[in-house]
């Protein structure tokens, strides 16, 4: 019998005496019924009833070591040809019934993993293997009884109800852990749904391989031959539309003067371009932008005022100020020169969201080697995106998937979308690489609020480095446990007493150990909030065929750098009747300086 008094309170370990003993006493009275019963099976033989002495003498025979019965018992079947039947139905009985013993033992005492001498108070517990699939399985049908519905499976085993899919997922795990495979078996799910919109971040262009299709899809991606052309001019179209288009593409800085200055310019200009009345987009944006001062001045003065204070010629203030401005802006220089007749283009984000016919999946591609255009792109997209669909009187069922989350500069919008948009329709699933990235952006605080609202929890291998693992073992719970702690007093007598320790529920050194992705699939843990539970679980590779090519550069990409230049700047002068618009800012004041050395 196992001294569990040698055993620390915390050392994993297995009840094999118990299930010996239990196998013993299941599988000897079985085996006699088993065979009683069976006797008779294609056999001549007489009743077991006139046997049953005789094994008893050969049985007692056996322990004195004389068989003289045996002997006789054997010859008796030898003589007969039953032999071979005598031992096939005793055996075969006695094996069947001692294997169903053993199944039962380990299906009773065997814990996956181990038991250990603590015990479970309170808080979240860790369930690896079936110990799993069984408890989740568990959880969905007490919230089915509560009224829930089926609605997503985060595992292929287990799924959850569409009340817990409002809490949207979060996904964590480095470079090759595995979030695309985790993330293409949510979209296969969702991609079954009707009267579903998928606004999707593809950062390595993964999704564009397995989901882009010109019949129900809207590519936006500059560098892509393929690339609808996102119509600014048709976003500007309500009043407040150039005020918070210029908060979102423009970031706050220390000193929120230089980012309000700037905001204020950038909507005068595009006020400006829509009371033109003549066809505008991301060219003339540009063209705007660079305009002299005395001419951005005027501009302003002309169509929006209160920015018009803010523009003075050679002045240092205005220099940083609409320094400010070009480089939250540079990316706009790119969509200038990809869609110079942008105001052509048929795609807007506000008719997507609305439009009842529009193509229900937008991705947003992300390339390494326009990754100057891709993010802003896709911060500008989405922010656009979350105010159209927050102001909308109708639900809508809609995904914001985004596999790499800190490839995207800081956007409050996301946060009102996660936090807003649940009533509406609105669900959320991220991917990043390391929380590290994520506060670098956010910070410290935000990055707290916007990983606690998510509600689900998926975490494959993550670095040792970089706070990741102790920040998602901390997300993935805890748990109260009470140890016993022995003590010998002067007499040898042994007493025990019980405390309570508050211990995480996955170690971060479980997270950072995790096997590679392999043939069968990826190892990671997955939380639902409210199911007092963490799974330890294999996701298999899902089946998602490739239906597109990664990328198509456009002819723009393709040009040198000189003559890419020279076509601007006629794409420029074809667009603007004055002369004093095409040069640059940086041009203007050397021109400025030397006439004012002379």
């Amino acid at each position: 019998m196992m001294d569990l008094n040698n055993i620390p309170p915390s050392q994993p370990y297995q009840r094999w005496d118990l299930m010996a003993v239990f196998t013993l006493l299941l599988s000897i009275p079985g085996s006699l019924a088993a065979i009683y019963y069976c006797w008779s099976i294609h056999t001549t033989w007489e009743p077991i009833g006139r046997h049953l002495k005789y094994f008893g003498w050969i049985i007692k025979e056996w322990f004195v070591g004389e068989p003289k019965t045996w002997e006789l018992y054997s010859e008796y079947l030898n003589s007969n040809h039953w032999m071979d039947d005598f031992i096939a139905h005793l055996s075969i009985p006695t094996i069947a019934v001692f294997s169903l013993a053993v199944w039962f033992s380990v299906k009773l005492f065997y814990v996956s993993g181990g038991r250990t001498l603590d015990r479970h108070k309170e808080g979240v517990r860790k369930y690896v293997g079936k110990a799993a699939y069984a408890h989740a399985n568990k959880q969905l049908k007490l919230e089915l009884k509560q009224g829930g519905k089926p609605a997503i499976r985060l595992h292929q085993k287990v799924e959850i109800t569409s009340r817990a899919e409002e809490g949207n997922t979060f996904i964590t795990g480095k470079p090759g852990s595995g979030k695309t495979v985790v993330i293409s078996w949510l979209l296969l799910q969702l991609l079954k749904r009707r009267n579903l919109r998928l606004f999707i971040f593809d950062a390595k262009r993964d999704f564009t391989q397995k989901l882009y299709q010109p019949q129900n899809s809207e590519l936006i991606a500059p560098w892509d031959k393929r690339s609808s052309v996102w119509n600014i001019a048709k976003d500007m179209c309500h009043t407040a539309a150039p005020a918070n288009f210029a908060a979102h593409v423009i970031h706050d800085t220390k000193d929120m003067i230089w980012c309000q200055s700037a905001r204020l310019i950038f909507t005068g200009i595009i006020v400006a371009l829509k009371n033109r009345n003549k066809p505008w987009g991301w060219l003339q944006i540009q063209n705007c932008m660079n305009f002299d001062d005395d001419k951005l001045r005027c501009l302003l003065e002309q169509n929006y005022p209160q920015a018009m204070r803010y523009v003075e010629e050679n002045n240092r203030t205005t220099q940083s100020i609409m320094s400010t401005l070009l480089s939250d802006l540079a990316w706009i220089d790119w969509l200038a020169l990809a869609w110079p007749k942008s105001y052509q283009g048929q795609f807007s984000v506000y008719d997507w969201v609305h439009n009842n016919n529009a193509k229900p999946r937008l991705i947003v591609q992300g390339n390494s080697k326009f990754s100057v255009i891709g993010s802003p792109l896709c911060h500008a997209l989405m922010s656009i995106m979350c105010d159209e669909y927050l102001s909308m009187n109708k639900q809508q069922e809609c995904y914001l998937v985004l596999d790499e989350l800190a490839n995207l500069p800081k956007s409050p919008g996301l946060l009102r979308w996660i936090e807003l948009s649940r009533d509406k329709g609105g669900r959320t699933i991220a991917g990043t690489q390391a929380i590290s990235q994520l506060k670098s952006l956010y910070g410290e605080h935000e990055t707290d609020s916007l990983t606690s609202m998510f509600s689900n929890l998926i975490t494959l291998k993550v670095g040792a480095t970089g706070g990741t693992a102790e920040y998602m073992s901390k997300a993935l719970g805890e748990r109260i446990i009470e140890r016993p702690q022995r003590s010998t007093d002067a007499q040898g007598r042994i007493s025990t007493t019980w405390h309570q320790h508050t211990l995480p529920t996955v170690h971060s050194s479980e997270l950072t150990q995790l096997p590679a992705p392999g043939k069968k699939g990826i190892v990671g843990f997955l939380s639902v909030n409210g199911w007092g539970a963490c799974y330890r679980m294999l996701w298999e590779f899902p089946n998602f065929p490739t239906i597109a090519k990664r990328q198509q550069l456009a002819e723009w990409t393709q040009k040198s750098s000189v003559s890419t230049e020279k076509k601007e700047c006629e794409t420029l002068n074809k667009g603007v009747k004055e002369q004093g618009i095409t040069p640059t800012r940086i041009t203007n004041r050397r021109e400025g300086s030397k006439h004012a050395n002379s």
